[in-house]
């Protein structure tokens, strides 16, 4: 009986070990991603609004010429 409690134990250990494992993966993964989106938005802040407009502006009647056919 107690080579099953020590065989138990070793499991659990492993079980948590995993879950650390993929707990840190995760949250590496949604760390990488949310830097990605800080990187994009500081872009786009960095655009004058006048280029800002104008892009918006050219985006829109392209969307009205080819939602148009």
């Amino acid at each position: 009986m107690v080579w099953l409690r020590k065989l138990e134990c070793r499991i659990r250990d492993a079980l948590q070990s995993l879950r650390g494992r993929i707990d840190r993966s995760l949250f590496d993964v949604l760390k990488g991603f949310a830097e990605y989106q800080y990187r994009i938005l500081t872009m786009i802040s960095s655009i004058p609004p006048v280029a800002m407009y104008l892009v918006l502006g050219v985006s829109l009647v392209a969307y009205l010429i080819l939602g148009c056919e």
